[in-house]
């Protein structure tokens, strides 16, 4: 793949992820339900952590081990091409549970409270802010 096409697919990958931020902030401004809010707030920040890989000329749709949903290991690849993205390793901790808690029934239905929610959709901006003001977008 060559450079231009890693361009246009770590676009692809920061509007998807922006559709999903900008559901979740949707969803609470309107009373939305908590534990979609915050899923869609784990979507936005792995798919801005993986246009950031797809950026660095990583197709992260070809390698095996970017087929995860784990902030905390993308996180982690992020680290390795740019250590300042230490900078955001709380939010992508914070983040990191959205991904399965809300999304299937483990005993019982869960709901995060307003200040939790508050608190997912804050870090979620830090990480958006972060990766774009990383690739001047």
């Amino acid at each position: 793949m060559n450079r231009n096409n890693f361009d246009i697919l770590a676009n692809e990958w920061l509007e998807k992820g922006s559709h999903d931020f900008d559901e979740a902030n949707l969803s609470f401004q309107y009373g939305g339900w908590t534990d979609i809010i915050c899923f869609h707030c784990q979507q936005a920040c792995e798919k801005y952590l993986k246009g950031y890989l797809v950026s660095q000329g990583i197709n992260v749709g070809k390698i095996r081990k970017f087929h995860i949903h784990d902030l905390t290991k993308l996180w982690s690849e992020c680290c390795k091409i740019d250590k300042s993205f230490q900078d955001i390793e709380d939010e992508c901790i914070l983040i990191n549970p959205y991904y399965i808690e809300p999304r299937y029934p483990l005993g019982h239905p869960v709901v995060y409270t307003k200040q939790e929610t508050k608190e997912a959709l804050e870090a979620t901006n830090k990480i958006v802010d972060f990766v774009h003001n990383k690739l001047n977008r």
